[in-house]
């Protein structure tokens, strides 16, 4: 059976390495570096707005119970020395959860953003807008198309992004939170034209917010270069408002391409950990 390939990777595979090339080609592996290197890729974003939500949520909302990050059984108490948010059955969990054989690949490698989270998930102010340019690098390869065949219908508009979740969880560096449960995180993708946006401001929660950045976020929608650029507006459930103008990816010529996977669809919802 012939192997089912995702239409952005095929496309990506076909722009940049041509049509297949027998059955032993590393076609496909080729095709998943240079997905990496556009997700990896620094393309900082220029900031128009940020206001709103500490990034997180409050501990009493989960109660003071923490699940164990190696195996989830309720109740657990001891806690990592060096983040003080993971936390074990006892030592045997532990040792079993630290290296690489660790779930989402081991708490040695995610220690360091637990302990920037810290045991009730919160993200400092310093920190909001680097994990904010992690998270648009991780959805880029899908929203970049789908904005640049809605303006193709549509015109001129910007991308709204909007989760139930925090800043802070989309920072947890697995999908699973400070009290050991398993987060789902996920994304909705909208495209809206400016009349469309004052619509949706004058019944956001985020209102002030929202009316404070609009004027800035006019001025980049009707000024963009809609070739490498996109603009973007994210509400997050914490209050986190953004906007930004970040480039397009991949290159034009590609999104082009890829554009049309997403002819007629409205919105588009993200899982983050699915990407």
């Amino acid at each position: 059976m012939a192997e089912e390939v995702d239409p952005t990777l095929h496309q990506l595979m076909s722009d940049n390495f041509g049509p297949p090339d027998g059955e032993d080609s590393d076609r496909v592996a080729r095709g998943l570096a240079k997905v990496d290197e556009l997700r990896a890729a620094e393309l900082p974003a220029r900031w128009i707005h940020q206001s709103g939500g500490d990034g997180g949520e409050s501990a009493a909302a989960h109660g003071t119970t923490h699940a164990c990050f190696r195996c989830a059984k309720v109740g657990a108490r001891a806690v990592c020395a060096r983040c003080n948010v993971a936390a074990y059955c006892g030592t045997e969990c532990q040792r079993a959860d630290w290296g690489k054989q660790g779930a989402w690949g081991g708490h040695k490698a995610a220690c360091a953003r637990y302990r920037l989270l810290g045991a009730a998930q919160q993200l400092p102010a310093p920190a909001r807008r680097e994990r904010f340019d992690e998270l648009l690098a991780s959805v880029r390869l899908r929203v970049c198309p789908f904005a640049l065949s809605q303006h193709a219908a549509r015109g001129r508009g910007l991308l709204l992004l909007q989760s139930d979740c925090s800043l802070a969880q989309f920072a947890l560096p697995a999908p699973r939170d400070c009290w050991g449960r398993v987060a789902q995180r996920s994304l909705v993708a909208q495209y809206l034209v400016l009349d469309e946006l004052d619509e949706m401001i004058e019944c956001d929660p985020c209102r002030d917010q929202l009316l404070q950045a609009r004027p800035a976020i006019r001025n980049a929608v009707e000024s963009h270069d809609v070739e490498s650029e996109v603009v973007v507006v994210a509400r997050l459930r914490c209050g986190f408002v953004a906007a930004v103008v970040t480039a397009l990816v991949p290159e034009y010529r590609v999104c082009a391409r890829l554009a049309e996977e997403y002819a007629g669809l409205e919105m588009v919802q993200l899982d983050l950990d699915d990407l």
